[in-house]
């Protein structure tokens, strides 16, 4: 068995990409996993795996953004995980690749609705639980996206919904340490996964990270208690980016006030 022999975790969006290599690889920990997606047949598929395995591995299959569901499918899986929930891990999310334009209004809202407040109904399924044991921790699944200074051609929105969800964590950190419970965002990269289609990660492949390694470099971050996990060579070139970006933008504001002074 793993050194965290004893310790609980249930992820959202855990039975695919991202989610799948963070469930089996807590499994591989010691970890009791529990996962939660909207489809059922990827998540029976992850705890069949755990099991084979020798691991403890439940699902429910629930949509976040239904907060009662949400919910009800939290209470139930910390009852399967013994009463005890060390690590909640929000990684369920929504992708959509478009011109700002071009971008249908219910795919737009589907989103923001994922990303931001499916997050928020993922915090307030576990906060009771970790604030009555005294003690948890959550991490946050956000994006570098939330990071960009620039329009992102079709992830926009995708980058606005992630830089909202970042926010949004790092108020409920200074919240919830009152109550003993941590809180980590990660910002990752771009990773091979499904919601990459293959013209645009054909695009990233210099930048391109597997699940497994993304997965790796989250509990290295978790382990350590991070408040914030980034892959720092890609963070420091998007840094340099925006400030580019920011001295241009201001010169070329001062070039057109000279003409109109002129």
């Amino acid at each position: 068995m793993g050194k965290a022999t004893g310790k609980t975790a249930i992820i959202t969006g855990g039975g695919t990409g991202l989610g799948r290599a963070l469930t089996t690889l807590l499994a591989k920990e010691g970890y009791s996993v529990a996962v939660i997606a909207r489809s059922e047949e990827p998540l029976r598929d992850v705890c069949a795996e755990v099991v084979e395995q020798g691991g403890r591995a439940f699902y429910r299959s629930c949509d976040i953004t239904d907060a009662e569901a949400l919910r009800v499918s939290v209470h139930e899986l910390v009852g399967e995980l013994d009463g005890r929930l060390d690590l909640m891990i929000i990684n369920a999310g929504m992708i959509g690749f478009s011109k700002q334009e071009r971008l249908p209004s219910e795919k737009m809202r589907q989103v923001l609705q994922t990303n931001i407040m499916g997050s928020v109904a993922s915090l307030h399924a576990v906060i009771p639980q970790m604030a009555q044991q005294g003690f948890g921790q959550i991490v946050g699944i956000s994006s570098l996206g939330a990071f960009f200074r620039w329009p992102v051609g079709g992830l926009s929105y995708y980058y606005t919904s992630k830089r909202c969800m970042s926010l949004l964590l790092g108020t409920y950190r200074r919240h919830l340490r009152v109550h003993g419970i941590s809180v980590s965002i990660m910002h990752p990269g771009w990773i091979e996964t499904a919601m990459v289609p293959k013209a645009e990660s054909g695009k990233m492949s210099e930048y391109l990270d597997t699940p497994e390694s993304a997965a790796r470099k989250i509990m290295n971050g978790v382990e350590a208690k991070k408040d914030l996990i980034f892959p720092w060579p890609l963070f420091i070139q998007i840094q340099r980016r925006n400030l580019f970006l920011f001295f241009r933008t201001l010169l070329q504001k001062g070039l057109r006030m000279g003409k109109r002074s002129a």
